[in-house]
């Protein structure tokens, strides 16, 4: 008996030697690849000169995430909450119709988005600059806050609902009185995602800016013209800027109460009876301001035209296998090293969990105009080849995608089966394949989607790191300038279809583990 408890001892010593070695390995690829990489450009000491046109950048930048934020709370709370409240079919849909501008590269979504608000072939209303960016911005984020929300109404226990209701409340009192201040957290998060993700948009902003310059995009024109400190400036302000609001929102998850006391009963009871007109202006504004401006690209590319010249489409084939490429490989190695890091995290290794936690969340803030030119001077010493650039920038930007799914899925496994397995002599390995892994595979599969769309879809990180290799993203950005609509119109329309069939792929695959 005590020599097979031994062995089963000596066999737990081997397997945990080799997981340790996995933590640390997926420690040092963080740091090294990852982390260090995003944020070197702080560690430049380079004296933070501010002027006029910085100023007036990062002022912009400000004002339209904060314009882009407020529309998507403003209409992306009562869409939210429309979605969790909804059943069958009409679930379905709206659910379906939400992700799609998710799905949407932003290249193409800001192609699209101008082509509607300020080109011959759509409405003509809006001229490139302040406004028409603010329109693109609330394209962008709105699915995020709507998503982040909607998700923490599904976890609400309906029994307060119908307990408030059963005593009188007409529908607007529960929200305001018990499913709002419920999910507050959930509101905070999806404000911080959004205006970080406004702030930080880079490619599709170059689409619609005109003459108009937002701190990103400063960025890459001081880089291109060789003003280094400049460029290293701007960017240091992004991303303690981005760092700030993230620790902020996570300050006001935690400790902040909000209500929205006040209200005159009469005014709500009377509100609560227009329920279709409530629910009709959220969806007008959802399918006139977010979803046809996002897919008008499609309206567009329906108007008979020649086919692009052979060159045009050898371009856009040969963009097309460098995206294809530079995703493949990036998702491959972070879902490699990035599970080692997620399960040290979900399972707090080392009591390290929380620590690692934080350092991913600041890598998924950081502005990819300013993370990749974080990254350029990073890796300039080692003169390597562009397309290694390339694939080391995409590398640590969509490396958080990865990970922050499976964290949070390994987070929420009973602890008590991985025990009762070992207990009947199961290695962690073992566990690992019998128990944990087909529990978190949705998790995986939504990282691993996430990652290669996010590596396919990305420009600002690409345009800071590289001058002679094209991505699709790239290319789109190129096309639009020299006025070749067509063209880009097809090479969005090719990524848009790569998009859809990954989401399907995500959705299935979540279905059947």
């Amino acid at each position: 008996m005590r020599k097979l408890i031994g062995r089963k001892i000596d066999i737990f010593s081997k397997n945990g030697a080799i997981s340790n070695a996995l933590y640390i390995s997926a420690i040092i690829f963080f740091l090294f690849f990852i982390f260090l990489p995003a944020i070197f450009v702080l560690s430049m000491g380079t004296k933070i000169e501010i002027n006029r046109q910085v100023l007036d950048a990062l002022f912009t930048s400000f004002q339209i995430a904060l314009i882009a934020t407020s529309f998507s709370l403003l209409f992306g709370i009562p869409m939210a909450w429309m979605i969790s409240r909804s059943g069958g079919m009409k679930k379905e849909i709206l659910n379906t119709f939400v992700d799609m501008p998710l799905i949407l590269p932003t290249a193409a979504l800001g192609f699209s988005v101008y082509l509607f608000w300020g080109s011959q072939y759509g409405l003509a209303i809006l001229e490139k600059g302040f406004w028409m960016i603010a329109a693109l911005h609330t394209a962008f984020v709105f699915p995020y806050v709507v998503r982040t929300v909607s998700a923490a109404f599904e976890e609400l226990d309906l029994a307060y609902e119908t307990a408030a209701r059963s005593l009188g409340a007409n529908i607007l009192t529960v929200f305001r009185t018990v499913s709002f201040p419920l999910v507050k957290s959930a509101v905070i998060i999806g404000a911080m995602l959004a205006f970080t993700h406004s702030l930080c948009e880079t490619g599709a902003t170059m689409m619609v800016a005109g003459a108009v310059s937002t701190a990103p995009i400063l960025v890459l024109n001081f880089k291109n013209a060789g003003d280094m400190p400049a460029a290293a400036s701007t960017s240091i302000i992004l991303i303690i800027s981005a760092v700030a609001f993230l620790f902020l929102a996570k300050y006001l998850a935690r400790r902040a109460s909000f209500s929205l006391d006040g209200v005159s009963p009469r005014l709500e009871a009377r509100l609560s009876r227009l329920g279709s007109i409530r629910d009709g202006a959220v969806l007008g504004f959802f399918f006139l301001l977010i979803l046809i401006p996002a897919f008008f690209l499609f309206i567009f590319l329906l108007q008979p035209r020649e086919l692009p010249p052979q060159e045009q489409i050898g371009l856009i084939i040969g963009s097309l296998g460098t995206s294809f490429l530079v995703a493949t490989i990036v998702t491959l190695v972070n879902l490699v090293f990035g599970f080692a890091m997620a399960m040290l995290i979900g399972r707090n290794k080392w009591g390290l969990g929380k620590l690692f936690e934080s350092a991913n969340e600041v890598v998924l803030v950081v502005p990819t105009s300013a993370l990749g030119f974080s990254l350029a001077l990073y890796w300039s010493g080692l003169q390597l080849p562009e397309l290694l650039v390339i694939i080391l920038a995409h590398l640590s930007f969509t490396y958080p995608f990865v990970v922050t799914p499976i964290a949070a899925a390994v987070s929420q496994i009973d602890k008590n089966l991985g025990e009762a397995a070992s207990t009947l002599g199961a290695n962690p390995f073992r566990v690992l394949r019998t128990i944990t892994f087909p529990l978190i595979l949705p998790s995986v599969l939504a990282g691993v989607v996430m990652a290669f769309m996010r590596s396919i879809s990305e420009t600002g990180a690409t345009l800071a790191v590289a001058k002679n290799v094209s991505t699709v993203p790239v290319l789109i950005v190129n096309l639009v300038k020299s006025n070749n609509l067509y063209e880009a119109a097809i090479a969005c329309t090719i990524l848009f279809a790569v998009s859809f069939v990954f989401l399907i792929i995500m959705r299935r695959g979540a279905k059947h583990a």
